[in-house]
């Protein structure tokens, strides 16, 4: 059995299909993985085998550098470039472009990631949360390149959290993140290193990170007088 990526319609319709008891369901920009004898059926639905991005409607397209199929004319359109330079093709007819040899030429360019919070408490467990990746890009996968203490940190989805072995008591660590989307203009991107403080047991530097779900409470410290 052999799968093959599919990316759902930019335009948000379609996005979850069901047939013959098998369910697909993806967000405009982000692939899946489709079972080849079902391509066929996903394409009449708008699903394509080429990259699509959310809420855009065209697809940049360049010819086959063989000057083969250019210009090439689809259902009384007829699209021709120069070898080497993109046109935007309408998504119903970028595959049939891709089938005669032309390529899609990635208009996307990753960012600069940020962090929304940077500290924790020396001893906290694995996995506790500390800060939201910021300024991703759908559909990319974010990785730690480096690290100032090895283990210190990790990265779940776009989450930073404590990873399985920080280092004890106070310190200030750092953290190069890299982003990577195929296709894309700069992929692999990095960011940093960035900052990130580790506060002895019992100090009163955590911070409250409004982005983080699963703070639903304000932790006040009283000082005595």
């Amino acid at each position: 059995m052999a799968f093959v990526s599919m990316w759902p319609p930019a335009n948000g319709a379609l996005n979850t299909i069901t047939f013959d008891g098998r369910t697909y369901s993806s967000t405009p920009g982000n692939s899946i993985s489709v079972q080849d004898f079902d391509v066929p059926i996903m394409q009449g639905n708008g699903w394509t085998t080429y990259s699509t991005v959310a809420g855009q409607n065209y697809v940049p397209m360049t010819s086959p550098a063989s000057g083969q199929y250019n210009p090439i004319t689809v259902f009384g359109r007829n699209y021709t470039t120069p070898i080497g330079i993109p046109i935007n093709v309408p998504q119903f007819d970028a595959g049939i472009l891709q089938a005669n040899g032309w390529t899609q030429v990635y208009s996307i360019t990753l960012g600069v990631l940020s962090l929304s919070a940077t500290t924790f408490t020396s001893g906290a467990a694995q996995g506790t949360f500390i800060g939201n990746i910021l300024n991703s890009t759908p559909g990319s996968t974010i990785t730690i390149l480096s690290q100032s203490n090895a283990g210190a940190l990790q990265i779940v989805g776009t989450q930073l959290q404590v990873g399985p072995t920080p280092p004890v008591g106070a310190n200030a660590l750092t953290v190069t993140l890299r982003e990577t989307l195929t296709g894309a203009t700069n992929s692999p991107n990095n960011t940093g290193p960035l900052g990130v403080t580790e506060n002895a047991s019992g100090s009163s530097g955590n911070t409250f990170d409004l982005s983080d779900p699963t703070q639903t409470g304000i932790q006040f410290f009283l000082k005595a007088a």
